[in-house]
C-alpha cells in the first residue's frame, strides 16, 4: 500500500508534501467519526490476541452495571473450529449474535453444560453473572463463584435477567479476521461497536512465553499472529464503510498509561456516559505493584513496559524481523541495544493520538507513518 493511498479513521489522503493532512481533511475526519447517535441498545466486541491486555480492557466493561460483560464465550468451540470442514458460521457467527441478543436457547453445543468453560468462566469472570443467584453461586471453600448444577434448567430466567442491562461487552481472542463479524456489524437489529486491541509484538511474545514456558511455541505464534495482525490493522488504515463509526483501534500501552483518560475516551466512541464504579476502580486498580500474570488489576504503566526487563536481545531482534511492517504501522520502534531495551525511560512508543481524542492521530504520527513507508518502498 502507498502512503498516499491510504485512509486512516476518515481521512482521504495525504496530498501534502509533508505527509501532513490538510485542515480540510482533518475537519471531514473529525465530523466523519463523530460516534453514532443510535439509540439501540451497544454490543461492544473487543476483539484482540492471546496476552494483549484484554483481561484488563474488558473490566472497564465488566465494573459497569449496565453491561453484561462475556469473557471468553467462544472458548469453548476451539477444537470445533479447528476442523477445517467445520460451520464457522454456526460455531463461531451464531453464538455471538445470539449473545449480543441475549438469545441463550439457539446455541450450536450444550453451551450451559456446568461443566464446560463457558458457564466457568462467566461465573469467574463476569460480575452480572455472579449476581445472578439462577446462574452462579459462592463456593465457600474456595472462594470462588461456580456454575449453579442446575444452570441449565434456568434459561429463561438468564435471559430475562439479561434483557434488563442495557448493553453487552464480549472480549474475545478467536476471531481472526474483523472481516468474520461483518454479518454481526451489519445487523440493522443490533447496534455493534468493534474495539481493536492492539499490544507491541515483543510484549505479546515475552508474555506468552512465560505463560506457556515454551519458547518454539511462542516463536511461532509470533510468526503466525503478526502477519494476522497486520492484515487486520488494514481495516483502520482503510475502513470500510460497513465499519466506519463502529471501529476503534486502541493501544494497551495508551491504555495502560493513561488509564482514566483513554477508557473515557473510549466510553464517547461508544455514546455512552462512563459511570463513577468505572472510574472508581481504574483508580483503585491500576497502581498496584502487585499482580500476576493473569490479574486483572496492577500497576498498568509498569505492566506495559515490564516486558523490556524480561526478554533478551535475539529474542526482540527475532520479533522484529517477523513483525517490522506491523510494528511500523502501530508505532512500535525498533530497538538493538541492550541497554536502550533496559532503559525504561527510553521511549519506544510513537505518540499515535494527540489531546487523547482516539479519532485524530496527530502529525508526528503522520510523520513517522509516511517516513517508515518510504522505506518500505
Amino acid at each position: 500500500m502507498n502512503i498516499t493511498d491510504c485512509k486512516i479513521d476518515g481521512i482521504e489522503s495525504y496530498t501534502t508534501v509533508t505527509g501532513f493532512p490538510t485542515i480540510n481533511e482533518i475537519q471531514s475526519s473529525i465530523n466523519a467519526t463523530v460516534p453514532s447517535t443510535d439509540t439501540k441498545p451497544v454490543g461492544v466486541i473487543i476483539i484482540t490476541q492471546m496476552r494483549s491486555g484484554s483481561s484488563f480492557t474488558g473490566e472497564i466493561f465488566n465494573k459497569n452495571d449496565d453491561f453484561i460483560y462475556y469473557f471468553e464465550p467462544l472458548y469453548e468451540v476451539r477444537n470445533v473450529i479447528r476442523n477445517k470442514s467445520a460451520d464457522l458460521d454456526k460455531f463461531l457467527r451464531l453464538p455471538l449474535r445470539n449473545l449480543l441478543k441475549c438469545d441463550f436457547r439457539n446455541m450450536p453445543i450444550n453451551w450451559w453444560k456446568p461443566r464446560t468453560r463457558i458457564p466457568r468462566n462467566d461465573c469467574l469472570y463476569s460480575r452480572a453473572f455472579q449476581t445472578w443467584p439462577s446462574f452462579c453461586k459462592f463456593n465457600q471453600t474456595s472462594g470462588k463463584y461456580r456454575p449453579h448444577r442446575h444452570v441449565v434448567d434456568n434459561v429463561t430466567k438468564m435471559e430475562n435477567m439479561c434483557h434488563r442491562k442495557s448493553h453487552v461487552a464480549i472480549k474475545t481472542i478467536r476471531v481472526e479476521d474483523i472481516d468474520f463479524i461483518r454479518d454481526i456489524v451489519e445487523d440493522p437489529t443490533l447496534n455493534v461497536k468493534v474495539i481493536h486491541l492492539v499490544r507491541d509484538p515483543r510484549a505479546v511474545f515475552i508474555s506468552r512465553k512465560l505463560v506457556s514456558n515454551v519458547m518454539h511455541k511462542s516463536l511461532r505464534n509470533v510468526s503466525d499472529s503478526c502477519p494476522r495482525l497486520e492484515r487486520n490493522i488494514q481495516y483502520w488504515l482503510d475502513t470500510p464503510k460497513w465499519l466506519q463509526e463502529r471501529y476503534l483501534i486502541v493501544r494497551y500501552e495508551d491504555l495502560a498509561d493513561q488509564p482514566l483518560l483513554m477508557a473515557n475516551d473510549v466510553y464517547k466512541f461508544l455514546g455512552i456516559k462512563m459511570p463513577d464504579s468505572v472510574k472508581a476502580w481504574i483508580k483503585e486498580n491500576t497502581n498496584h505493584d502487585e499482580g500476576n500474570l493473569f490479574s486483572r488489576t496492577r500497576n498498568s504503566h509498569g505492566a506495559s513496559i515490564k516486558w523490556r526487563t524480561q526478554i533478551s536481545v535475539d529474542e526482540v531482534r527475532y520479533v522484529q524481523s517477523r513483525c517490522k511492517n506491523v510494528m511500523r504501522l502501530l508505532g512500535y520502534k525498533e530497538v538493538v541495544r541492550l541497554d536502550r531495551l533496559r532503559n525504561l525511560d527510553y521511549p519506544l512508543l510513537v505518540p499515535m493520538f494527540s489531546n487523547r481524542t482516539l479519532r485524530k492521530p496527530n502529525k508526528f504520527y503522520y510523520k513517522y507513518l509516511h517516513r517508515t513507508h518510504a522505506k518500505r518502498s
